[in-house]
């Protein structure tokens, strides 16, 4: 995995998550970016310490309590 495509992906990451209330001109947008994100935390644990991917799981936990203080409307852009 290159240092381009992370890169990409956290600086997605990073605007969507200062931006909750997206429009729907940015749905499929969102929903790229958090494909991406799985991706990349796929690829990550397999080539990591177990130690590191304590930490990734953490972030994990994270995304799915900020998808739980956002409206039902908006948890839809979310899941993927």
């Amino acid at each position: 995995m290159s240092n381009g495509v992370t890169a990409a992906c956290d600086s997605t990451v990073t605007v969507l998550l200062l931006s909750p209330l997206l429009t729907p001109s940015f749905r499929s947008k969102f929903q790229a970016s958090f494909l991406c994100l799985k991706l990349k935390f796929q690829l990550r644990e397999t080539r990591v310490s177990s130690l590191e991917t304590n930490g990734f799981k953490q972030l994990e936990l994270e995304f799915q309590a900020y998808e739980t203080k956002v409206p039902s409307h908006e948890t839809n852009g979310l899941k993927v």
